[in-house]
């Protein structure tokens, strides 16, 4: 159960520190004349849903290239090989 609740304060920490940096909130502090303080937070809505949509077709596509690519690799590994792909040796007979 702890490393659960670590889990997410760790996960709460990274979305709230890349979600500033990325612009999808703002936060304005401001003093009051009576000793007070206001917090006004802005969210961005559709900036963090463009982002996240964004990044999203990004690992898609990153996962795409990499099936291709161990697809065309083991393909590649499969064929046999011909004589004249392998190198020539000195000194034997074909």
């Amino acid at each position: 159960m702890r490393n659960l609740l670590a889990f997410l304060a760790a996960l709460l920490l990274t979305v709230a520190t890349v979600g500033y940096f990325l612009g999808w909130y703002r936060v304005q502090i401001t003093p009051g004349k009576d000793g007070t303080t206001t917090v006004n937070i802005k969210i961005d809505n559709v900036k963090a849903t463009e982002d996240v949509a964004k990044g999203t077709a990004k690992v898609n596509q990153l996962a795409h290239d990499l099936a291709s690519q161990e697809r065309k690799d083991k393909a590649d590994a499969d064929k046999p090989e011909t004589k004249e792909t392998q190198p020539k040796r000195e000194g034997t007979v074909d």
